[in-house]
């Protein structure tokens, strides 16, 4: 493979990570923006399917593009998570407006793009909707922080995080533990971290089975609750912002500019065929 298809991968990767690190945001929006959406949730089946075969493994494809992808995604996530929690703080109306004008362009697209098998299931997207403002109206928790309950966080931030419209920073926030696990990755406390990523990968493996199940057996009816969910996860941005207007106007104008660049960057025809994995 060639060292821009590889940079291209991992560059890919790094937006999502940097997506995963803002609340209200979800990596998994940004690949489906990017058209590379159903490439990882069959790579990501393929690899667990595969996980006591590593020979095989390690000649696949699949696997090596979820290594580049996901290299690209921790890098970005480590380091941007403190800097992002700077941001939401001291710009926080600013940061939301960026994402609310890349959100609402990418819908716009995506469903021009799609119209047809969004038009004839639409029912699927109202339902996605839906749940995705439902599940972003519920309270913020008290849980503590318990190894238990920090794998617990891990196995529903991650399964969350994979789904476009649904942030998994969100979700840790709900279950008070964004603020704890910032803190834990600053600290580098390696117990913590480690308990984290045993639920985050439990989680993965549990969600991109359903997720390759509903892809492959109820492919239009899917990416149509799935754009349908990407718009319902625009509640927590717009309560965000506060009633910023000119902020939204400027800063939601350079997301809205940014999607324009991202799919130029996913003009390959293989990657942005959503039915083809490679």
């Amino acid at each position: 493979m060639s060292l821009k298809k590889n940079a291209k991968t991992f560059f890919y990767g790094c937006l999502m990570g940097v997506s995963d690190a803002i609340p209200g945001v979800s990596g998994a929006t940004i690949a489906l923006i990017l058209g590379i959406y159903e490439k990882l949730i069959l790579s990501l089946s393929f690899c667990f399917n595969n996980v006591f075969r590593p020979i095989a493994l390690l000649k696949a494809k699949e696997f090596w593009f979820i290594a580049k992808l996901y290299f690209g995604v921790f890098v970005a996530l480590f380091a941007s998570l403190n800097l992002m929690n700077t941001l939401i703080k001291t710009q926080e109306a600013r940061v939301f407006s960026f994402f609310i004008g890349l959100i609402l362009a990418s819908i716009f697209v995506l469903s021009k793009k799609n119209w047809r098998v969004i038009r004839k299931n639409i029912t699927f997207g109202i339902i996605g909707f839906a749940l995705g403002f439902l599940i972003l109206s519920l309270s913020e928790g008290q849980a503590s922080h318990s190894l238990p309950v920090i794998f617990g966080s891990g196995f529903v931030a991650i399964s969350a995080m994979i789904l476009p419209g649904i942030s998994g920073s969100y979700v840790l926030v709900m279950l008070n533990q964004y603020e704890y696990m910032a803190s834990a990755v600053s600290s580098l406390n390696l117990i913590i971290i480690c308990v984290f990523i045993a639920g985050a990968l439990a989680g993965l493996f549990a969600m991109t089975k359903i997720l390759r199940w509903l892809i492959k057996k109820y492919h239009n009816q899917s990416i149509t609750f799935l754009v349908g969910l990407m718009a319902g996860g625009l509640r927590t941005p717009f309560a965000r912002i506060g009633g910023d207007v000119v902020s939204l106007a400027i800063f939601g104008l350079a997301g809205a500019g940014c999607v324009l660049i991202l799919f130029f960057l996913s003009k390959d025809k293989k990657e942005s065929k959503q039915t083809e994995i490679f």
